[in-house]
């Protein structure tokens, strides 16, 4: 029973950090999902746009 409860827990401990570095990394900010979705739509100008915001917003992400 020990041996049960203290793989539960380990269980639920990694599932949670799984969890949190999930949510962590896919957090994308609003100007670039603009910019991918500009360029996805063949709107290059506005895609440029939106992603030299997303680099000045955020510059140790790129």
């Amino acid at each position: 029973m020990k041996r049960f409860l203290i793989a539960f827990f380990a269980f639920c401990i990694c599932i949670g950090n799984i969890v949190v570095a999930k949510s962590k990394n896919s957090s994308e900010s609003y100007a670039l999902k603009r910019g991918i979705e500009a360029y996805e739509n063949d709107e290059y100008a506005d895609a440029l746009d939106w992603l030299n915001k997303e680099v000045e917003e955020n510059p140790k992400k790129c």
